[in-house]
């Protein structure tokens, strides 16, 4: 996760995240967390959340957004 999570700091101190950014980094989560990608992308949005960080979290919640496209994708299923 040390990985994904210096990306990911880099990209905040830019106060922006493209949404390529956001699918590359859920995408990153897939590949090395499997199926616990959404959890731990979840545990970053409440952590940021606790500290009052909404631009953080919101980031980390479109990170989870796209765990769960790019995963019903690989399943074959349809996307809430």
């Amino acid at each position: 996760m040390h990985e994904v999570a210096s990306r990911v700091s880099l990209m905040r101190s830019a106060k922006t995240m493209s949404q390529l950014d956001v699918y590359r980094t859920a995408k990153e989560l897939i590949d090395q967390y499997g199926d616990e990608a959404p959890l731990i992308a979840n545990m970053r949005a409440d952590a940021l959340s606790a500290r009052h960080d909404v631009a953080g979290a919101a980031m980390w919640l479109g990170v989870m957004r796209a765990i769960k496209v790019l995963t019903s994708k690989r399943r074959g299923g349809e996307i809430d």
